[in-house]
C-alpha cells in the first residue's frame, strides 16, 4: 500500500510539473514579444518556477526517481519532448526573423541549451544543500 501511495506522490508531482510548464509556455508564447524576449522570459522564468518548487528539479533529474516510480521514465520524456517542441519552435521563428544569427542547427542549440540549464539546476540544488547545511552546522 505504501508503494502505491508514493506513486500517486509521483504521479501528481509530474502532472502538476507539466500542468506548470505548459501554462508558462502558453503565457511566454501568448505575448507579442521577440524570440529573444521570449527566450529570456522562459528561462528567467524555469528559474523561478524551479527556485520557488526545488522538488520539481528533483523529480525530473534524480536518478533514482525511476525506480521509485515506473511511469517516471515517460512522464520525464514528456516534459522533454514538450520543452524541445516549444524551444525548437522559437528558435527556427528566431532564425526566420534574423533575431538569432546562429548557422548551428537548431536540434543541436536545443540539445546544448537543454544540457546547460539542467547543468545550472544542479548547480543551484548543490548551492542550495550546501547552505542548508551551512545553516545546520552553526
Amino acid at each position: 500500500m505504501l508503494v502505491r501511495k508514493e506513486e500517486q506522490i509521483y504521479e501528481q508531482l509530474f502532472f502538476q510539473l507539466a500542468k506548470e510548464l505548459k501554462e508558462m509556455v502558453d503565457g511566454i508564447s501568448s505575448g507579442q514579444n521577440s524570440p529573444a524576449e521570449e527566450f529570456e522570459m522562459l528561462f528567467k522564468q524555469l528559474h523561478r518556477l524551479f527556485k520557488q518548487k526545488p522538488y520539481y528539479l528533483t523529480i525530473v533529474f534524480d536518478k533514482d526517481i525511476p525506480r521509485q516510480y515506473r511511469d517516471a521514465e515517460k512522464r520525464i520524456s514528456g516534459i522533454k519532448d514538450m520543452a524541445k517542441k516549444y524551444l525548437s519552435g522559437l528558435i527556427a521563428r528566431g532564425k526566420a526573423q534574423k533575431v538569432f544569427t546562429t548557422d548551428a542547427e537548431t536540434e543541436i542549440l536545443v540539445k546544448e541549451i537543454l544540457g546547460s540549464f539542467q547543468t545550472l539546476m544542479n548547480d543551484m540544488q548543490l548551492e542550495d544543500k550546501i547552505v542548508r547545511d551551512l545553516h545546520k552546522y552553526r
